[in-house]
């Protein structure tokens, strides 16, 4: 399935460094959390835990502290 591949490289990834295109968040992490951080997070498929199951990502293990994180840097630049 193409969206687990994904999953796999964000979190491989993550892996080594805070943020997708490095130590700073760009533009990259902007784009890339409508879709891999709402899912994480439950914000698709109804809930947090139909999201995970649905897609499998318990073996993702950097998704999710990425995206709380995510969601925690994108409230500070709006405020």
């Amino acid at each position: 399935m193409e969206g687990k591949r994904q999953y796999d490289v964000l979190d491989r990834r993550l892996a080594d460094t805070l943020y997708l295109a490095g130590d700073d968040y760009t533009i990259a992490d902007i784009a890339a959390w409508c879709w891999y951080g709402n899912v994480a997070l439950g914000r698709f498929y109804g809930t947090r835990r139909n999201s995970w199951r649905c897609m499998n990502l318990a073996p993702f293990c950097r998704l999710l502290p990425y995206s709380r994180h995510r969601s925690r840097v994108a409230a500070e630049a709006i405020a």
